[in-house]
């Protein structure tokens, strides 16, 4: 999840028939919903037993937000993985409240710092493909 929300990358992400069994499953009609933050592991299908060729058509749709809980995790992964790159082993977000608020802290000056040396490149290319955050996410 770190390397998800830091470089926003999904290249480590792979699907494992051993997590099935830890999953949850909903039955959406047409005109559902269902939330989960998008950190979450996820994934949509439609069962080919209830369709057949020319019966319609299933639109999954995903939209992103961002909240303050989202925010402030973000910047706990950033800030994770700076105190990882120095040997360190930090806690998880949500394991200690304290550690929580200091690393929120470091991690916004670092989503901050990454920011402006974006814009203080010349072409932005040098930094943007590997760490410009989306809008809103810092």
């Amino acid at each position: 999840m770190e390397d998800f929300i830091v470089t926003h990358s999904l290249r480590k992400v792979r699907y494992r028939e051993a997590f099935r069994p830890l999953s949850q499953e909903f039955h959406a009609q047409p005109g559902d919903g269902v939330y989960f933050p998008s950190t979450s592991p996820h994934m949509t299908r439609s069962d080919p037993d209830w369709t057949a060729p020319g019966d319609g058509v299933s639109i999954s749709i995903g939209v992103t937000f961002y909240t303050s809980v989202t925010r402030k995790t973000a910047r706990i992964h950033q800030a994770n993985r700076l105190l990882r790159r120095c040997g360190l082993s930090p806690a998880s977000p949500g394991e200690s409240p304290r550690g929580d608020a200091i690393k929120a802290s470091l991690g916004g000056m670092i989503g901050s710092a990454r920011s402006r040396l974006i814009a203080m490149s010349a072409t932005g290319k040098r930094f943007k493909r590997a760490t410009a955050p989306p809008p809103g996410s810092y």
